[in-house]
């Protein structure tokens, strides 16, 4: 590595540390415990927000007495930085004190920092998905229980772990129908325009089928896919689903309150063995004997 390209590295090592970015939740805070949030944080532009008070910030954390020019493309020190509830965006004072180790004891300083166009877009979107999904920043429920607008990827979770075709069309339905999914999509498009991470970059949609039985599905922004998480399928009765022919599938399952005989058949297309046909047992039994997993459906 040549000197220019080594003094670039050390300059780019030396400013991370000694300025940083960051963008943190401070659900229900108040302006001034938004300051002193970034102020904790230490130098360096921070947008701290709360989708609970549809409110968010943007401070610019400097040594008391730094003459601040220029602050970086698309922001600006000025007196009109932050949205407020009902999308409004007020002035508020800029100075906040406190303790740091600047130089000669110097404290730091929460000046306003001006959002961009595209992080203010980001954070109204990300606010109507919470909202949409009552109040609630993560996980989504979908209840497919008395939905007749849904097709065979609603009737039970032995279908999608079972049938690629059905799976598929789970996830797309997910993806183009579900109003909650879309609204955090597009809450999504509009962080990774505005580049402003207010929601997570994962997110678990727990999904109840018409029989009663549930799977979790995930989404993952960076990958722009959707997955059934594994070993997160329930029966009707709330225990949980063999979903293969595997030694961690090993156990004693209690059966009441399933549809025995669609359970069995899943079981079956999954390449598990069936020692029993009988759909009155209350119990289902399953070993490993090193090479399959064989399951037998018992009396209490």
């Amino acid at each position: 590595m040549d000197l220019g390209k080594s003094l670039c590295v050390l300059i780019l090592l030396a400013s991370s540390t000694t300025a940083l970015a960051a963008d943190v939740p401070c659900e229900g805070c108040s302006y001034s415990q938004m300051s002193s949030k970034a102020i904790q944080l230490g130098k360096g532009q921070h947008r701290i927000f709360s989708l609970s008070t549809n409110s968010v910030h943007g401070f610019n954390v400097v040594c008391e007495g730094d003459v601040i020019e220029s602050i970086g493309p698309g922001t600006r020190i000025g007196n009109r930085s932050s949205q407020d509830s009902g999308g409004k965006l007020v002035p508020h004072a800029s100075v906040q004190s406190g303790p740091s180790s600047c130089p000669f004891g110097a404290p730091l300083r929460a000046d306003v920092m001006e959002l961009s166009a595209g992080a203010i877009a980001a954070f109204n979107a990300a606010h109507d998905f919470y909202v949409l999904n009552g109040n609630n920043a993560s996980d989504i429920q979908v209840d497919y229980r008395g939905n007749t607008g849904v097709g065979l990827e609603g009737d039970s979770v032995y279908g999608v772990l079972s049938d690629y075709q059905i799976r598929t069309s789970l996830l797309d339905n997910l993806e183009q129908s579900n109003q909650t999914v879309t609204a955090y999509l597009m809450a999504v498009a509009a962080m990774v325009a505005g580049n402003f991470n207010v929601l997570s970059s994962t997110l678990f949609i727990d999904i109840t089928f018409k029989d009663g039985s549930k799977v979790t599905v995930v989404f993952k922004v960076n990958e722009r896919k959707f997955e059934v998480v594994k070993n997160s399928a329930r029966n009707p009765n709330g225990s949980a689903v063999v979903e293969g022919n595997a030694a961690g599938y090993q156990g004693n399952y209690p059966m009441n309150g399933n549809d025995l005989a669609a359970y069995l058949t899943f079981l079956r297309s999954m390449g598990v063995t069936i020692t029993s046909g009988s759909t009155s047992g209350s119990r289902m039994i399953c070993s490993w004997d090193g090479t399959k997993l064989t399951c037998t459906v018992v009396p209490n």
